[in-house]
């Protein structure tokens, strides 16, 4: 059985004041193993983007910890956790964030200057063309992403995230605007990336694009209803 990688215990994140305040988790306690494809399934407001960008040191919890690799991520104080969270984890998003001005490569290009890894620019350019080939867009390198469909620029999305080799890869409702086909390839691509050694977890709405992952975390109203342990 893989080890753990990360480790979320007892979330708790609440937006709003007073009476009007309400609770995005309640209590959330979930593992995520090495190289495994983990599927967090709810309903649109459940939680589950709350969850990921707490797992991705983009939000902190207000009250519980996420750990991992045994860094306590949500203690770190704001520069380090973003320093950490660029070179540890890659995020895969339903509107692609795409630089419209680079190509497909350098788009890729960009989010391993950003982690500042690779070092070398010579093994950034060969580890992104390989990327590219490996989301089946070899020839497409110099496209710009309004030259690209939709299913394409998620998957360029998808080989900059994977780009510095991070940690985790975390994927929020990555297929949402894509058509039947491309959604399934996206989430095969993902599939397909932990057998080359990712760690990868992603949100859906749809029951159906959860039976490739290797687990499920199912959550409802702020909560774990299935699928939290290791």
């Amino acid at each position: 059985m893989n080890s753990v990688l990360a480790r979320a215990e007892g979330l708790w994140k609440w937006y709003g004041r007073g009476e009007g305040r309400i609770a995005a988790l309640k209590g959330v306690s979930l593992e995520v193993r090495r190289g495994e494809l983990l599927a967090v399934v709810g309903p649109s407001g459940s939680g589950k983007s709350v969850l990921l960008m707490i797992l991705g040191g983009v939000e902190i919890p207000d009250e519980g910890e996420v750990i991992v690799d045994g860094v306590r991520v949500s203690s770190l104080p704001g520069g380090r956790r973003a320093a950490w969270r660029r070179r540890n984890v890659g995020f895969v998003f339903q509107f692609f964030h795409l630089m419209p001005t680079l190509t497909a490569l350098e788009n890729v290009l960009l989010g391993m200057e950003l982690a500042g890894r690779p070092k070398e620019r010579s093994e950034r350019i060969r580890r992104a063309k390989e990327l590219l080939e490996f989301v089946g867009l070899k020839g497409k390198e110099d496209r710009f992403p309004g030259e690209l469909s939709g299913g394409e620029q998620q998957r360029v999305a998808l080989a900059r995230a994977l780009g510095p080799e991070p940690l985790l890869v975390l994927a929020d409702e990555p297929t949402a605007n894509l058509d039947t086909a491309n959604k399934e390839r996206v989430v095969s691509l993902l599939k397909a990336a932990t057998e080359r050694g990712a760690t990868v977890v992603y949100a859906t709405h749809d029951p159906s694009l959860a039976k490739i992952a290797d687990r499920v975390v199912r959550i409802r109203d702020g909560e774990v209803v299935d699928g939290g342990g290791g």
